[in-house]
């Protein structure tokens, strides 16, 4: 693959040539028609731009949620979709990493940045290879897909990252492979690229259209062939798999189709939307001010328009792009609508990477620019247009409280993390919604305690607080004075709490005693709301101890009854249980 790229990263022209008293520039050739000094300032200030980006970020949602729910690792399980997406490689690094780096930033920051980098490096050899003798295309059509605000959105989020630089490395490296006459080796690339999201079954389709412009669709028909049995191969896999809900709504169409147009698209082709807002927890969503927005449509307009007088054919070149996009709002409206969407899912920048960069690729294999001073100006614009969009998303990020809790738990579960109570996140962190991943124990990867002698609970910035059980209910006194409730090993008994207690996650002051080792106490809270299964699959197993003592055991479910189990060593053993208070754990003071 180096021997491919020779012709592209060509050597360094180190001639130094004495003109008086001062020395030429160092020129490089990046081909011959198109010094290297540009396409290089471009990469590096990218890089840059990304490394900037990923300083101030942290693990968001998702990147919590995937590790969690693909642990542990199997071959079948990563095959399992994540909200209607397949991507077992995506899950498979996301675990390691998240293995690697329990809960810490640096190591995902890494990997974005290099994507960043080896992405920029593949797209400079396939356009290289698509507008071979137009080197001012290439170099807008770098500017345009490196500093896509659409791809911008994505590289400061890691688990959204890692699936769009992966159809970026898969586009780019198949395109160029194709072009290069390499049939056997683009169709690796793909099915890679396949592997790690299901969104690169769309590069079959942007290479056909790519060939079909440039005219050389039949020079290139075994390629296309492989590509379309890989594609068809992993759809085989993908399709009776998916989701379609069917759950988008008229308001979402109406009203969520315009706003997305005019506040994410149109401006984003401009290097916008320069301004964001943001709902904790959700994501940043493209929120330009009305002014920002009908400025971004007249210059689509002064740009579009008279060029479509001139020559009207250029309008064709819109249709694949635009049944890209169509394509985009559709899945959206059908996998990922409902009742309770909100219109700015559409306003979700990230939504749109892979449709902008065929929209570029189309642009370059299409249009032939020959005012270079127009096209240096454009590129530079939206370079810079793109640097303050990133700014004003950093901005709209700051107030993200993972920053301050997720470093502050994962010192804390370094120190102590064996004698934690297991416990959720904050709403602001991860909802309920998550359930099951929303614990502690599942996005730090470890086993949960459900038990301790030391009651603590992490505050909203993830500092770690004393804690006591706040009485929302009490169990009740055994029968048996100096004991309570005395339950020999296979035996079990229920008692009763006063009040009972809604659905919820409890904590029962668990006061017991055993007469001798190994007796272990199985809890549950049996009700007439759900078969037994149900509650039995909330069951927490605690070893009861031999001196009188209380430990604080999670409790969850709902009811008016703790179901207890005794099981031992001996038959003749029993546990002596005491009466406690239950309620949620609440710092001290």
């Amino acid at each position: 693959m180096g021997r491919m790229c020779t012709n592209v990263l060509s050597q360094i022209d180190l001639r130094h040539t004495l003109r008086g008293s001062r020395y030429s520039v160092v020129t490089m050739s990046f081909p011959r028609d198109l010094r290297i000094g540009i396409p290089a300032v471009l990469g590096g200030l990218l890089v840059v731009l990304r490394c900037v980006q990923v300083s101030q970020r942290t693990l968001y949602w998702d990147d919590l949620v995937i590790p969690a729910k693909f642990s542990p690792l199997s071959f079948t399980g990563l095959f399992g979709l994540y909200d209607n997406h397949l991507m077992p490689g995506s899950a498979l690094v996301q675990v390691l990493v998240a293995r690697a780096a329990p809960l810490s930033w640096w190591l995902p920051a890494l990997i974005i940045v290099l994507l960043t980098a080896a992405s920029f490096l593949l797209w400079v050899c396939a356009l290289r290879a698509l507008a071979p003798d137009r080197p001012m295309m290439r170099l807008i059509g770098l500017a345009l897909l490196g500093f896509s605000p659409f791809l911008m959105d994505a590289a400061g989020w890691w688990s959204t990252a890692i699936n769009a630089y992966a159809w970026q490395c898969a586009c780019a490296g198949v395109l160029w492979l194709v072009l290069r006459k390499h049939p056997w080796l683009a169709a690796i690339v793909l099915l890679v690229g396949l592997v790690f999201t299901e969104k690169s079954l769309t590069i079959m389709l942007v290479i056909v259209v790519l060939l079909l412009i440039i005219g050389k669709i039949r020079s290139h028909k075994l390629s296309i062939f492989l590509l379309v049995v890989v594609t068809a191969g992993w759809l085989a896999v993908y399709l009776p798999r998916i989701n379609f809900g069917l759950g988008g709504t008229t308001k979402t169409v109406t009203f969520g189709l315009p706003t997305a147009l005019f506040q994410a698209i149109i401006p984003g082709a401009f290097g916008g939307p320069w301004q964001w807002s943001r709902w904790i927890p959700g994501k940043a969503f493209a929120d330009p001010s009305m002014p920002l927005s009908i400025i971004a449509v007249i210059v689509l307009f002064v740009l579009m328009f008279p060029a479509a007088l001139r020559r009207p054919q250029r309008v064709l070149l819109l249709i694949p792009t635009l049944g890209y996009l169509i394509t985009i709002w559709f899945f959206l409206f059908t996998a990922r609508g409902g009742e309770e969407t909100s219109e700015t899912l559409l306003r979700s920048m990230h939504y749109y990477v892979d449709w902008w960069s065929m929209t570029v690729l189309v642009g370059v294999a299409g249009l032939r620019l020959h005012n270079t001073t127009i096209i240096k100006v454009f590129t530079w614009v939206f370079v810079a247009s793109s640097m303050v969009s990133t700014g004003t998303w950093i901005v709209a990020w700051h107030t993200d409280p993972s920053r301050e809790y997720l470093p502050n738990v994962r010192a804390a579960l370094a120190r102590e993390g064996d004698t934690i109570l297991n416990q959720q996140t904050p709403l602001e962190v991860l909802t309920p919604l998550m359930h099951p991943y929303n614990w502690v124990s599942a996005i730090a990867g470890i086993t949960p305690v459900n038990a301790t002698t030391q009651p603590r609970v992490f505050d909203a910035h993830g500092l770690l607080h004393p804690a006591r059980v706040e009485p929302v209910s009490h169990s009740q006194l055994g029968p048996e004075p100096e004991c309570g409730y005395r339950v020999y090993s296979g035996g079990s008994v229920d008692i009763p709490i006063n009040p009972g207690v809604p659905f919820g996650e409890w904590v029962w002051e668990f006061n017991s005693l055993a007469s001798t080792d190994g007796m272990k106490v199985t809890i549950t809270t049996p009700n007439g709301l759900e078969p037994i299964a149900a509650t039995n699959s909330r069951a927490i197993t605690v070893p009861a101890p031999t001196e009188l003592g209380t430990k604080w055991v999670r409790v969850p479910g709902g009811g008016q009854i703790l179901r207890v189990v005794v099981t031992g060593p001996d038959p003749q053993a029993h546990v002596c249980i005491g009466a406690g208070a239950l309620g949620p754990l609440v710092p001290v003071g």
